[in-house]
């Protein structure tokens, strides 16, 4: 009797609350705000969400050149994006990411155990398909791969000692925009036999695009890491030359990937609303750069920057359907 009595009084005390100063209902807000964070933090963490684009991208380029569905193939790169993030966030290093307090490494050293067994499935599953479709194909997988683990590994012999390629001055970003073309416009092609079309103008030219587009979204990832990569000294654009003339240089990255893109388009032909979608995902990328910051919002760079690539191919599915 008196627990419902308190109950009783605290119904009539929330009502009052909410009728007054809208207190339970901004509570009730606040609440879902909270769990919504939680399960952003899980996903990009986690590095489950950071994968996507990169998959996107890989699905972009199977339609508009019309490659035969193989979702195989999508879910093993996805599964070694993955893997490859995670490792590279496990992986110890001379550096230990001291002196680094972001978000996304705080969730980390909460969750470490989870986030292992997340890299471990990844790895576990991109053996599985490899197994599923054993072939001399695969071998189009292995420089990537030698490029990821020397990206995290200390392997490389610079100034007298053992580094990592990232951290070989400049090197990062290129590293970066040459890996992602390779996977998600190279390798389609040669999985499937037709690498002697990489050389042919049209598609040669559309290489050139797609590393204009990554160079662009890729160079702000490090005005975000401007002051982490500082204390490590590591040397980057942005740290040479301002935050401000980067912005500039992925700005004109932007318009020359439109420059190659109409090329392409005015001069070899294609789809026109494929040539509309892809500028229309330049121009949404050019205004994201546009207000890109150091130590910026980690949903700012993962949602936004890296969702350019999702929205690229959300308006290429769109462009292809027919009316």
């Amino acid at each position: 009797e008196q627990k419902l009595n308190n109950s009783k009084v605290n119904n009539r005390l929330n009502h009052w609350l909410s009728y007054r100063f809208g207190i339970s209902t901004h509570l009730r807000g606040i609440t879902r705000l909270t769990q919504l964070k939680r399960v952003l933090d899980f996903i990009l963490f986690t590095n489950l969400f950071v994968a996507v684009p990169v998959t996107c991208l890989v699905l972009g380029t199977l339609i508009i050149f019309d490659f035969p569905s193989k979702y195989d193939l999508i879910l093993l790169i996805y599964s070694c994006t993955l893997f490859t993030y995670c490792f590279h966030r496990v992986w110890p290093n001379k550096y230990n990411y001291q002196g680094e307090t972001s978000p996304r490494f705080a969730w980390f050293k909460k969750n470490k155990t989870l986030f292992i067994s997340i890299m471990a499935l990844a790895l576990v599953s991109a053996f599985v398909l490899m197994a599923m479709d054993y072939s001399d194909k695969l071998i189009w997988f292995v420089p990537v791969g030698v490029i990821a683990l020397c990206y995290t590994l200390t392997v490389i012999p610079y100034q007298g000692g053992w580094v990592r390629l990232r951290d070989v001055p400049y090197l990062k970003v290129f590293l970066i925009v040459a890996t992602v073309t390779y996977v998600t416009f190279c390798l389609p092609f040669l999985y499937y036999g037709w690498g002697e079309l990489l050389f042919r103008m049209p598609i040669t030219l559309s290489v050139l695009s797609r590393a204009l587009f990554l160079f662009a979204i890729t160079l702000p990832f490090d005005i975000r890491d401007l002051d982490f990569d500082r204390n490590t000294n590591l040397t980057t654009i942005p740290g040479s030359i301002g935050v401000n003339n980067t912005k500039a240089i992925s700005l004109v990255l932007l318009a020359l990937f439109l420059v190659a893109e109409s090329i392409s388009y005015f001069q070899y032909g294609g789809r026109g609303t494929v040539y509309v979608a892809l500028v229309a995902s330049g121009i949404v990328a050019g205004a994201l750069v546009a207000w890109a910051k150091p130590n910026g919002s980690e949903y700012y760079y993962s949602l936004g920057l890296e969702g350019t690539m999702i929205v690229q191919l959300l308006l290429v599915i769109l462009a292809m359907q027919p009316y």
